[in-house]
């Protein structure tokens, strides 16, 4: 994969719908490894699929649920799909 982002993860909150899944998609077209998170799992394994599809790098199984601002009580981030989130460059 080649373009401006693609020695970069991007993780997009949100991004199963709306801005996030625009951001996800324009990033993945850059090149970018994607992890998709929001509340809804089912909607951003879906948004992961459709981009892996095009062509992009992307997971969609990393959610997390906010009880407090905060605090998050479950949070569950596999690996991206060819790089650990440490190896990405700031």
């Amino acid at each position: 994969m080649t373009g401006r982002l693609a020695s970069k993860v991007v993780m997009v909150t949100g991004g199963g719908t709306g801005i996030g899944r625009a951001v996800a998609a324009r990033a993945a077209a850059d090149g970018a490894a994607v992890v998709i998170g929001g509340r809804r799992q089912d909607v951003g394994e879906r948004a992961a699929t459709e981009l892996r599809e095009s062509g992009g790098r992307a997971a969609g199984r990393w959610q997390a649920v906010v009880q407090r601002p905060g605090r998050a009580s479950r949070a569950a981030v596999p690996p991206t799909p060819t790089r650990r989130s440490s190896d990405a460059q700031p």
